[in-house]
């Protein structure tokens, strides 16, 4: 690790912090594949997708099966 102005060493990283930057830069890139899928979405996906989670908002399996409720399945969003 280096730090200042002008820079000096500090120290060595261990080993956890090196494996670090792996893990988040693959954590990263799935980010920005996420953003790219969800910022590529047309208005009619995006507004039908709005209207799913606004029908399914309040439906909550755990609740209905307590009161022996069964829903009819709705489409679900893409992961």
């Amino acid at each position: 690790i280096w730090a200042g102005n002008p820079a000096k060493f500090l120290r060595k990283l261990t080993e956890g912090e090196a494996s670090f930057f792996s893990k988040s830069a693959e954590n990263y890139a799935s980010l920005a594949s996420t953003h790219l899928a969800e910022n590529s979405k047309g208005w009619e996906q995006v507004a039908e997708e709005k209207e799913m989670r606004k029908a399914n908002r309040e439906r909550d399996s755990d609740y209905d099966s307590h009161l022996g409720v069964k829903r009819p399945l709705s489409a679900t969003l893409p992961a």
